[in-house]
């Protein structure tokens, strides 16, 4: 049951998915031409995203880096302390849209009330 809540989705899947979509609505363009194009999407994303520490996709959500201070952690296994190097993280905020359609499909299924953190 818990597997069934996670979907695993790599490159070749959504090529997969953008080819059948287009194709539902007459278009046709190879496999070849839509996985340049996603490699082209995807390495201008990374560049901006490092460039400039903020990405907004409107009606979609955030995606920031934050630096993550240097910091003191305990090792498990020899309960030494040491210090953690600064570090880059990636978040990602959804946007008020995607929460609310999230939130009114889930409650469907679910029929639960979902509350995200403020």
């Amino acid at each position: 049951m818990k597997n069934d809540l996670i979907l695993n989705i790599d490159k070749k899947n959504i090529i997969d998915q953008i080819n059948k979509s287009l194709k539902d609505s007459n278009i046709n363009i190879s496999h070849n031409h839509i996985e340049s194009v996603l490699n082209i999407f995807i390495e201008e994303f990374i560049s901006l995203l490092i460039e400039k520490k903020k990405i907004k996709l409107n009606n979609f959500g955030t995606f920031k880096i934050k630096k993550r201070g240097a910091r003191k952690v305990k090792s498990i296994f020899t309960k030494e302390f040491k210090i953690a190097k600064e570090t880059n993280k990636i978040y990602f905020f959804l946007s008020e849209n995607i929460k609310k359609i999230f939130k009114k499909r889930l409650m469907n299924i679910y029929h639960v009330r979902i509350e995200y953190p403020r």
